[in-house]
């Protein structure tokens, strides 16, 4: 009775207020999730000012609350971090696939050099010997351009001319001074010089000198105001190249002439030099020239809004968008070229004579070349493609798409010569083997209906010409591994040279002293390890087989016995070969 009457005076009170009523209820008379409301605050005790310092402690108590929301966040964020996969660095990234790749190739060219065939042994030494010659060759000439065209021309006097507007024709103008200072002493030297392995270290590394000077001068020729405008007038540039290059090297063999004399110019010391000042000038004619017809393809293919962005980067950058398919045309591109070549040295040998043999030769070298530079742009358009989808920056991906490219083309490479030496070796030499079968049989028809059913098409001089024919392909898919792996060392040079925090502020100094380090060890082991057999012909290659297989004959019965035994028996044995 007694909460009765108390629940009707709340009613009453309630019905008298606009208040909700439900704080005056006890708890076991209010409704399940009701909530007691705050009580009203009189309006004078709001209007009433804080005391002292309640400011103060309201302020530092959001504060506190701020920042352990903050240390929450970065608590959380960094557990997000550790469960993530850390992507690597450029530096790391470019270290690790280099080292791991160095292990794979030096091994397997174990293999390769000393491969129990001497057409491959010898092509696997050439390929080594131009990849390191086109690597020390492209190292120096950046190196030298990078000082001539930073310290000498943009900076300020007195130490360069201060040239304030770097433009393509000034690059071009540094490297045509270049290109032609190189020319000079490449040709005197190739006729003072008497040694062999000499002679043919300076045409090979020289060869690879002048042919990226050239690069350099007609390449930036093409991206100048006057000229990338009209992928026509980029042809005119690398037609323009071709006859420079080859009226250097005529302008230069009448020099040569004049000062050696008509009665000793027929000397066979002279037709030595004069054959490796040929051979120096057509690589280094075919290298540029292939290059700039690239260029002019990469530039048609290109979907660049600014002209000067079509090109291919010369000396670091990443590729432009280009139309779809580009890597199928480039790849067709490249087996156009080099089928062109096979056909031009095996069918067209009679424009030898009219044409002269330095530019039949020229340009059955040059569409090899140039097939190998559609080859390394193919691969580098489609790597940059799948690197470019999983990264955010261009450049790294490019970097890297440079870096892997080397390592797939080599492999093609070492496939394509293998290849290609085994279909020359039966073109070469199984005509000679299908006679022997036919004479073997005693009836002279069937002689003469296994002859017809079992040879080769053609006679033995044709057979010759196509094999000759295989081994300029097989020239080219060396050039294409130096082509490629100067790409790979370039950018590696690049990443140390700009990234070490020593260089990074002297950039054409770090350059200087990276170039100078690399060329300094690597050439002289060059010279002595790799010219000398890349020098040799296929029966000096043939001899060391059959030494090589004679010590393996020889080497179990030397097993067991004392020096003296084995002294007494090697002196037997080499008695008997001599006998």
């Amino acid at each position: 009775m007694w909460n009765l009457w108390v629940l009707s005076l709340a009613a009453c009170a309630a019905a008298s207020t606009e208040e909700p009523i439900g704080w005056l209820m006890p708890k076991e008379f209010q409704p399940e999730g009701a909530e007691a409301p705050a009580p009203k605050v009189p309006e004078e005790r709001l209007s009433a000012p804080a005391p002292e310092g309640a400011e103060s402690e309201v302020a530092e108590h959001h504060e506190m609350k701020a920042e352990e929301h903050e240390k929450e966040g970065e608590h959380e964020l960094e557990e997000e971090l550790e469960h993530e996969e850390e992507l690597p660095d450029d530096v790391t990234w470019t270290t690790a696939l280099l080292l791991m790749g160095f292990l794979v190739i030096g091994v397997g060219l174990l293999y390769l050099v000393h491969y129990p065939d001497e057409d491959i042994r010898r092509a696997m030494w050439g390929m080594v010997n131009t990849t390191l010659s086109i690597f020390c060759a492209a190292t120096f000439d950046f190196s030298v351009f990078r000082f001539l065209h930073f310290q000498v021309v943009l900076s300020p006097p007195p130490r360069g001319l201060g040239i304030k507007h770097d433009r393509p024709e000034i690059k071009a103008t540094v490297g045509f001074l270049f290109a032609a200072l190189v020319s000079v002493v490449l040709n005197v030297l190739l006729f003072k010089i008497t040694n062999q392995q000499m002679l043919f270290a300076v045409r090979t590394l020289g060869g690879h000198v002048f042919a990226f000077a050239g690069i350099l001068t007609f390449a930036f020729l093409q991206e100048s105001e006057w000229c990338r405008d009209s992928v026509w007038k980029c042809v005119g540039v690398a037609v323009l190249a071709a006859l420079v290059m080859v009226l250097a090297y005529r302008i230069s063999m009448v020099v040569a002439k004049a000062y050696i004399g008509e009665e000793n110019w027929k000397d066979h010391d002279v037709r030595i030099q004069r054959g490796q000042a040929k051979e120096m000038q057509i690589d280094a004619s075919a290298i540029t020239g292939g290059f700039l017809l690239v260029q002019c393809l990469c530039y048609s293919m290109s979907l660049a809004e600014e002209d000067q962005h079509k090109f291919m980067p010369i000396l670091e950058g990443y590729p432009s968008e280009h139309i779809e398919h580009t890597t199928w045309y480039l790849v067709g591109t490249a087996v156009g070229m080099l089928t062109f070549s096979a056909v031009w040295s095996i069918c067209l040998r009679k424009l030898k004579g009219k044409m002269g043999g330095f530019m039949f030769e020229y340009i059955g070298v040059m569409s090899a070349v140039t097939g190998c530079w559609c080859l390394q742009r193919a691969g580098l358009y489609q790597l940059f493609e799948h690197f470019e989808d999983g990264l955010n920056t261009k450049p790294m991906a490019s970097s890297r798409a440079v870096i892997v490219n080397a390592f797939v083309m080599s492999g093609l490479a070492v496939v394509c010569v293998c290849l290609f030496d085994k279909i020359a070796d039966w073109a070469e030499h199984g005509s000679d083997s299908n006679r022997s079968l036919a004479m073997d049989q005693e009836d002279p028809q069937d002689a003469m209906s296994m002859a017809s059913f079992i040879s080769f098409p053609g006679d033995a001089e044709t057979l010759s010409k196509v094999g000759d024919g295989l081994r300029t392909i097989i020239s080219g898919f060396g050039m294409l591994v130096g082509i490629c792996w100067d790409k790979a060392f370039e950018t590696a040079h690049e990443t140390v040279a700009e990234t070490v925090p020593l260089f990074h502020s002297h950039p054409v100094i770090g350059t200087g002293l990276v170039a100078a380090v690399l060329i300094v060890f690597v050439v002289p082991a060059w010279y002595w390890y790799i010219v000398p057999n890349a020098m040799k012909a296929e029966e000096a290659h043939k001899e060391d087989i059959l030494r090589e297989n004679k010590r393996a004959r020889e080497s179990p019965t030397l097993t067991g016995l004392s020096s003296d035994e084995q002294e007494s028996l090697t002196v037997d044995s080499d008695e008997k070969s001599l006998t």
